[in-house]
C-alpha cells in the first residue's frame, strides 16, 4: 500500500489525516526536526508528501524538479515520489484561490496585505498579484513593511493572514489590530485550527467578510491527491472531506433564553451525531457543589458568572462536542469568543410565554419581557444561526444538525 506523510516540525494541530484517510489513503503525520529532514528526504520512503510550517523553503535543494508555480512562489508544500525522482509543486496557491472564491472575497482591483513571508504567505502573494489586486504588500518581521509600521498601510481593503499567529493552541493571539485600517472590507485567515481565529471572530464583529482557512486545508489537499494520481475528479470531492471534518472537529452550540430548550434540545443533537455533550450549568454544579440558583441566591449574580466563566473556559479546547450554555453566558464577550473559536453558535429562539421558569431565579425576579429586551441583542450577536423551537424538541435538533451540515 502507498505511503504519504505531512512532514513538519509541530504537527499536533493538523487535520490533514482527516483529510486523506476519508479518501482511503495510508497517510500518517511525520514530526521531524531540521537535522531529521534531510535524511527522511533522502531515504525516499514514500510515495507522496505534504510539507507545511517550516519546510516549505527547505525541502527544495533535496527535490529532482519543481513545477513552475512552485519555483514562481519558491515554496514547496507538495511533494511526487515519481520511481525515485522527487517533484515538489505548491498546492497552497490553489487551496487559497478555492477558498476566497468560496468566502466571496474578491482579489481583483483590491489593495491587498499579506501577514507573513513564508511559504503560504509568497503563495498568496502571488495569487494576489495574478489576480490583478490593486496593489500587493507582504509584511513580514525584518522587511521594509514589517509589524511595526504595517498599520501605516491604512488604504487596506483586504487582509491574509499567512502567519501561525493564532493558530492552536495559541488562540488568543491576533497578528494585527484590525480596527486601525479603516476601509478594510475582508479578512482571510490561513489558519483553520482553531476553526475561527481571534483574527476571524474581530473581522466579524467588525461586519467585514471573513473566513478562516480550512477549505483551503481540504481543497490544497485534495489536488496534492490528484498530483499524487490517487484522484482525478478532486474538486467534487472537497465539500463531501468538508462536511466530514466539521461533523468530527466543530462544536454545535446552543445560546438562549432559560427555558429555551438548550438543554434537552442539545442531548438530542449529540444523540443523533454520536457526540459528546456538555452543559455549562452542571459544569458549574461539579465544580462548586452549587446549582447556578444556589450562587446566585446567596452569593449574588456576579458570583455566578465567574463560576460560568470558568466553565465555558474549560471547554475552550474541546472539539466535535454540543455544547448548552446558560441563558445569561453571552453577557461576557470572553465567552462567546471562546465558543465561536471552535463551534458555530445557534440561537435557539422560543415564545416567552413557552419558556420553562422553575429553578431559574433571574427569570422570576423581574419579568421574562424585561430580560429578553436585555439579552436579545447579546444572542443574536453571539449566534451563527437562528433556531425557533416552536414546535417539538425533536424538529429543532434536526433542523440544528440540517443548518450545520450546509
Amino acid at each position: 500500500m502507498k505511503k504519504y506523510y505531512l512532514v513538519g516540525e509541530k504537527l499536533s494541530h493538523s487535520f490533514s489525516c482527516d483529510t486523506h484517510r476519508f479518501c482511503g489513503l495510508n497517510y500518517e503525520l511525520s514530526e521531524l526536526s531540521a537535522d531529521e529532514l534531510e535524511d527522511f528526504l533522502k531515504k525516499k520512503d514514500f510515495d507522496g508528501l505534504n510539507v507545511t510550517i517550516p519546510y516549505k523553503k527547505a525541502v527544495i535543494p533535496f527535490l529532482d524538479e519543481i513545477d513552475d508555480i512552485a519555483e514562481k512562489i519558491g515554496a514547496v508544500n507538495t511533494i511526487v515520489n515519481e520511481n525515485g525522482r522527487l517533484k515538489g509543486y505548491n498546492t497552497d496557491y490553489f487551496g487559497l484561490k478555492y477558498a476566497l472564491t468560496a468566502a466571496k472575497i474578491e482579489l481583483k482591483g483590491k489593495k491587498t496585505l499579506v501577514l507573513g513571508s513564508g511559504g503560504a504567505g509568497v503563495a498568496a502573494a502571488r495569487l494576489a498579484t495574478d489576480l490583478n489586486a490593486e496593489s500587493v504588500d507582504v509584511v513580514s518581521r525584518s522587511g521594509e513593511i514589517n509589524y511595526e509600521n504595517m498599520c501605516e498601510k491604512l488604504d487596506t481593503q483586504v487582509i491574509i493572514n499567512a502567519t501561525p499567529v493564532g493558530m492552536f493552541p495559541c488562540e488568543a493571539a491576533a497578528p494585527c489590530d484590525l480596527s486601525r485600517f479603516k476601509k478594510l472590507e475582508s479578512v482571510f485567515d490561513c489558519i483553520y485550527n482553531p476553526f475561527r481565529t481571534r483574527l476571524v471572530i474581530e473581522a466579524e464583529k467588525a461586519g467585514l467578510k471573513a473566513s478562516g482557512g480550512l477549505k483551503m486545508l481540504v481543497a490544497q489537499g485534495l489536488f496534492s491527491e490528484r498530483l499524487w494520481g490517487e484522484t482525478n475528479d478532486f474538486e467534487k470531492k472537497i465539500p463531501a472531506v468538508y462536511t466530514e471534518i466539521i461533523g468530527k472537529e466543530v462544536n454545535i452550540v446552543l445560546v438562549g433564553m432559560p427555558g429555551a430548550g438548550k438543554t434537552a434540545i442539545g442531548k438530542i443533537v449529540a444523540k443523533k451525531l454520536q457526540r459528546e455533550f456538555f452543559d455549562t450549568d452542571e459544569i458549574v454544579l461539579k465544580t462548586t457543589g452549587r446549582t447556578s440558583e444556589e450562587i446566585i441566591t446567596k452569593y449574588g449574580e456576579e458570583r455566578f458568572r465567574e463560576a460560568e466563566a470558568r466553565a465555558v473556559n474549560s471547554l475552550s479546547r474541546v472539539r466535535g462536542a454540543v455544547i448548552a450554555t446558560g441563558g445569561g453566558a453571552v453577557l461576557n464577550p470572553e465567552n462567546v469568543d471562546k465558543l465561536k473559536s471552535g463551534g458555530v453558535v445557534f440561537y435557539l429562539e422560543r415564545d416567552l410565554n413557552s419558556l420553562a421558569q422553575n429553578n431559574r431565579p433571574l427569570s422570576i425576579s423581574a419579568p421574562i419581557s424585561r430580560l429578553f429586551e436585555q439579552r436579545e441583542g447579546y444572542y443574536l450577536a453571539a449566534s451563527d444561526v437562528k433556531i425557533r423551537n416552536d414546535k417539538t424538541a425533536e424538529e429543532a435538533a434536526e433542523k440544528i444538525i440540517g443548518e450545520f451540515f450546509k
